[in-house]
């Protein structure tokens, strides 16, 4: 079985050359989105070069570019003539961390508010050990923790994933 190839760059210059060979009245190809509020205010985004905030609605976003947070840029392509936009992939991110408030509520670094228990998912592998493999403790306010988004019906949650 031979290596895969990253395959990234030459997909984004063919979506890009594809909003150009349209010519005009056509759609603009891809676009990068920035994140200007988040929640718990309205979610809005604003395209590179244009100053009007668009609502989340005209969106189509995966679970995966979870949590939206200012500043933020994602890849955005017209989805035909519909007046809809798909969020591709976060340009910028990385690991997202968070800060337990309680055992059971967290705050997700760069968003103004807290997350409580009917949106997290708390595996049994994130609490500490105490290198016997026993449980010493349960999260706590003030731990650093690092989350990942998952779909959960019309609901984003976050899981979190490890404890620091």
């Amino acid at each position: 079985m031979g290596k895969s190839t990253d395959k990234t760059l030459p997909l984004l210059a063919l979506l890009a050359a594809l909003g150009k060979e349209a010519g005009a009245g056509s759609s603009p190809g891809l676009q990068i989105a920035q994140i200007k509020t988040t929640e718990p205010d309205e979610v809005t985004l604003v395209l590179t070069g244009t100053a009007l905030a668009l609502d989340l609605d005209l969106f189509d976003v995966p679970a995966a570019l979870h949590p939206l947070r200012v500043g933020d840029q994602l890849l955005a392509l017209p989805v035909g003539n519909t007046g809809r936009w798909a969020l591709l992939a976060k340009v910028n991110g990385g690991v997202t961390l968070a800060t337990m408030q309680s055992a059971s509520s967290l705050k997700i670094d760069g968003m103004p508010g807290t997350y409580g228990a009917d949106r997290l998912v708390l595996p049994a592998g994130v609490l500490n050990t105490d290198g016997s493999g026993g449980v010493s403790r349960s999260l706590r306010s003030g731990d650093r923790v690092s989350i990942a988004p998952m779909q959960d019906g019309e609901v984003i949650k976050y899981v979190i994933l490890n404890n620091y």
